[in-house]
């Protein structure tokens, strides 16, 4: 009983065995069909990919040829008109889409639409036209840097050379003479072109070489001009030097300080009295002097010690008084009641003799003159102080 017990579990199991190995070799099996399958698709993609390649090779050849013969015969043409090389002319037809026929003779080109930037290309064997942009690449005289230069730097004609470059470059840069005495925005390096945006306009402003006291007169030589950006400065910092004459400091100023425009005052010589002067006093040099005021100052104020010439205090005057016209008499050349010498002149002589002044007058007025003697009345020119004259 046993053994037959031990044979059925012998068959049991070798029954199992079978089975496992049935299965994993249908599974096998399953696997490469399938591996098999995706290789049969894979190839046949790629072939038709390879196919289309070789198809489109030989229908875009044709007109590969075709493009580069327009572009060879716009470049020969325009050339010859324009007297340029034919590397430097760039024909815009590289769009894929822009489709050139075969055309058995030279391309027909002509400029487009008044302008040497289009050309209108026509095969006389074919109802075909295309208007296509070009550009020509011209060298031209430019601007470069001969040296490299760091920001802030102000430009000197050494800084600059002339080299001959293309149209295209060349259109944005600046003149020499417009660059020279200007400031850089950035930094440039030695062969680069020399462009406005690089550029910044720069004015000169003054500094004192040494140190100035409020009041003092003001002397050009004390103040140095150095150059900066236009950006760098304020509006009180940029003034004239030339307009200085006669002013004086309003504060005091250190070495290399800068100057602005309230710094200074502008001054005026006037005539101002030296001593107290009272009414009907007549002025001299004892009396007055020119002084440099600033400020405000009387519309009718004398500015010359000649106008002064005769000249009599109408009211009390002060020391330090500026003195005006309104604060003066001038006396009259002859007085009333005045003994004056008149001076008759005739062709042949000449007479003088005491006439007494019926009125004043002054250089150049005709006045009545009394002979003391005979009381006779005579009119006559005044000719100075106490002097007349009569021809």
């Amino acid at each position: 009983m046993a053994r037959k017990w031990q044979a059925a579990k012998k068959r049991h199991y070798l029954a199992l065995s079978f089975f496992f190995l049935y299965t994993c070799e249908m599974n096998f099996l399953s696997k490469i069909k399938k591996i098999c399958r995706i290789k049969h698709r894979l190839w046949v993609a790629i072939s038709i990919a390879f196919l289309a390649q070789v198809s489109f090779s030989q229908q875009s050849a044709p007109q590969i040829s075709a493009k580069a013969k327009l572009v060879s015969d716009v470049r020969a043409w325009v050339s010859g008109e324009e007297g340029v090389s034919a590397e430097n002319i760039e024909v815009q037809a590289s769009d894929r889409r822009f489709r050139v026929p075969s055309c058995d003779t030279a391309f027909g080109v002509e400029f487009a639409f008044g302008a040497k930037t289009n050309v209108r290309v026509t095969c006389p064997g074919e109802n075909w036209q295309a208007v296509l942009r070009i550009q020509i690449q011209r060298q031209v005289e430019a601007i470069v840097y001969t040296r490299s230069r760091a920001a802030g730097s102000i430009l000197t004609a050494d800084d600059m050379a002339t080299e001959l470059v293309d149209t295209a470059v060349a259109a944005v840069q600046v003149q020499q003479t417009d660059a020279e005495g200007r400031v850089l925005k950035r930094a440039v390096q030695k062969g680069e072109l020399v462009r406005s945006s690089q550029l910044e306009e720069s004015t000169t402003i003054y500094v004192s070489n040494q140190t100035l006291m409020k009041g003092s007169l003001v002397d050009l030589s004390s103040l140095s001009p150095i150059e900066k950006p236009y950006s760098e400065t304020q509006f009180d910092q940029r003034f004239d030097p030339e307009t200085l004459s006669n002013s004086i400091l309003t504060r005091d100023i250190s070495v290399d300080e800068i100057f602005s425009k309230s710094d200074f005052a502008t001054a005026q010589e006037v005539v101002a009295t030296t001593t107290l002067l009272e009414r009907g006093s007549l002025f001299d040099q004892s009396t007055i002097r020119l002084e440099l005021r600033t400020g405000k100052l009387p519309r009718d104020a004398i500015t010359e010690p000649s106008q002064l010439a005769r000249a009599t205090a109408k009211r009390r005057l002060n020391p330090g008084t500026i003195i005006r016209f309104a604060d003066i008499s001038i006396e009259p050349h002859v007085k009333a009641g005045q003994t004056v010498t008149l001076t008759l002149r005739r062709n042949q002589f000449q007479l003088t003799l005491d006439m007494l002044a019926m009125e004043d007058g002054y250089l150049g007025d005709r006045i009545r003159l009394q002979n003391q003697e005979s009381n006779e009345i005579v009119f006559a020119t005044v000719t100075g102080v106490g002097l007349t004259e009569r021809r």
